[in-house]
């Protein structure tokens, strides 16, 4: 009888371990590898994109032998690049989970910046100053009315509600203001605190010595974008409703100014748009009404409207047909 018993657990033993080398020649054979689309985003982390046995595309933060640092879960990772040409590697990545809700920033290796959660987190450069360096950040919200701005490198740069704050200096007398009610909003203050431009605007520019201000969903490509110049003691120079969009070049004292339509065509400009006109930093019309008008290198306007193609000088006066 032990002869049978010790037999039978002889077999189970072979089995087991046969079935024990059939697993792990089958690892062996199937070893983790990198989807052809893993992006490489550290030294040694990866975003991957695959879909489940339902059908259901899901994202994760891995290393190169698939250990998830970021599990797999249904929405987006969206690196940061300190370096606006994308060089290198991110500095950070926002992670929007869509199971969840939720949004928070991540570092490479897949440690959180910290333990808050965020409604939104958006990448944004909105405070435009003309001619000074942009102020690049990330707006991540945490209200309706309060969100924390966060610089590339995951520096908090402060909290900010429906109350302006002052937030980078633009010239030696001149500052530009923030706000958030659901969206960042902004103005400018002279040195002594006074308002000069509401901070009520989605873009400011800065385009000395003059502040452009501009509100609207169509960054300035609509009839419904609303914008304003304004001197730096705040005299309004341009009222809302001249233009829907302006632009100038160091330097230059003249620019582009354009004032769009949501839908009409105008035949005899040839172009949606109501019109292209050579302007002064003052909003002042110095050139007479186009399709579209484009600065040359020169400094010159190329003007264009159906059946003609002229050149204007700087200050808008005809040179050529």
């Amino acid at each position: 009888m032990k002869r049978v018993i010790s037999f039978i657990l002889a077999i189970i033993m072979i089995t087991a371990c046969f079935a024990g080398c059939e697993n792990n020649k089958k690892t062996a054979e199937e070893p983790f590898s990198l989807p052809l689309d893993a992006v490489k985003v550290g030294e040694n982390s990866y975003i991957i994109n695959m879909r489940n046995e339902d059908g259901v595309l899901r994202t994760a933060l891995t290393d190169d032998k698939g250990n998830e640092l970021v599990p797999y879960f249904v929405g987006e990772l969206y690196p940061i690049y300190p370096d606006m040409n994308n060089v290198g590697y991110p500095s950070m990545i926002i992670v929007r989970n869509s199971d969840e809700h939720i949004q928070y920033l991540v570092y490479p290796d897949g440690s959180r910046l910290s333990a808050v959660n965020y409604s939104n987190i958006s990448y944004t450069w909105t405070a435009n100053t003309g001619f000074v360096e942009p102020d690049f950040y990330l707006c991540a919200s945490l209200s309706d009315n309060e969100c924390e701005l966060i610089d590339f490198y995951g520096n908090s740069l402060g909290m900010y509600n429906q109350t302006p704050k002052e937030r980078k200096k633009i010239s030696d007398d001149l500052v530009t203001t923030v706000s958030y009610s659901k969206a960042l909003h902004f103005g400018v203050n002279n040195s002594d605190g006074k308002t000069v431009l509401p901070c009520e605007y989605d873009e400011v520019f800065y385009y000395d010595p003059v502040i452009v201000g501009r509100k609207g969903d169509n960054q300035g490509l609509s009839e419904n974008d609303v914008l304003v110049i304004c001197s730096k003691d705040g005299e309004v120079l341009c009222p809302s409703g001249r233009f829907s969009s302006v632009s100038f070049i160091d330097g230059a004292d003249t620019g582009v100014g354009i004032l769009y339509t949501s839908d009409s065509w105008d035949n005899e400009l040839g172009t949606t748009t109501k019109g292209h006109w050579v302007i002064d930093k003052s909003g002042n019309k110095l050139s007479e009404e186009y399709g579209t008008i484009t600065r040359n290198d020169d400094g010159t306007f190329t003007a264009e409207r159906p059946g003609v193609k002229v050149t204007l000088d700087r200050n808008g006066k005809l040179i050529s047909e």
